[in-house]
């Protein structure tokens, strides 16, 4: 995104195979175990557009929502999920829409901090503050991951500058451009008109955020 980045989001569709067709009445074998079904974007798109539609006062108390008419796997649809998961504090997802790329970057990030904290007989303030936030001493340091990185990074941002923080939650979507497997997804602030833009690459067939220096690009 260009100028301030409210923060940037991949979830890919994991499908569940039950395998059911020899029971075990005929081999006298156990069923076999099936592990439980992650959520799949689908379930994600839905809950975001419950998530907007309540927030605009045209569902309340509805159980059932049908999603938006975009692809689950369009670019705009990974703009509006972020945006949802943003205004929701939904850290998980904000993780699950972001690039393998994003999270490399993360995960480098929290090994800079690890060894920035148990090198130094000083730590710098703001690593300390990150550790504290996510409930970790400097002696378990050693537990920090690169998701931990972005949650903690997103709650510092969210009870810094909450108005910074949930800036996209205040944009309309534009336009989208889209070639080969990468993408930009522009939007428009609602309180300046400003165009801003945010990038992406398909992954998997899904689209995900692609941010790959978190320290600069999020708040």
């Amino acid at each position: 995104m260009k100028n301030r980045r409210p923060g940037v989001l991949g979830v890919g569709v994991m499908l569940a195979a039950v395998a059911l067709l020899l029971g075990c009445g005929a081999f006298g074998g156990e069923p076999e175990k099936v592990p439980p079904r992650p959520s799949t974007y689908e379930e994600l798109e839905t809950e975001a557009a419950r998530g907007e539609l309540e927030a605009d006062g045209t569902t309340q108390g509805s159980s059932s929502v049908t999603p938006r008419s975009e692809a689950a796997t369009s670019p705009r649809k990974a703009y509006s999920l972020y945006r949802t998961a943003i205004r929701k504090r939904d850290y998980e997802t904000c993780w699950r829409l972001l690039s393998r790329d994003t999270h490399n970057a993360y995960e480098r990030q929290a090994t800079d901090l690890q060894m920035r904290v148990m090198t130094s007989s000083d730590p710098l303030p703001q690593d300390l503050e990150l550790l504290h936030i996510l409930g970790l001493t400097r002696k378990e340091v050693d537990k920090l991951t690169g998701k931990m990185m972005m949650n903690a990074e997103f709650q510092r941002a969210a009870a810094r500058n909450p108005d910074d923080f949930e800036l996209i939650t205040r944009t309309d979507f534009d336009h989208e451009t889209i070639w080969g497997d990468r993408a930009k997804v522009f939007f428009r602030a609602r309180d300046t008109r400003t165009i801003e833009e945010m990038e992406l690459v398909r992954e998997g067939g899904v689209w995900r955020i692609e941010a790959t220096t978190p320290v600069k690009t999020l708040p």
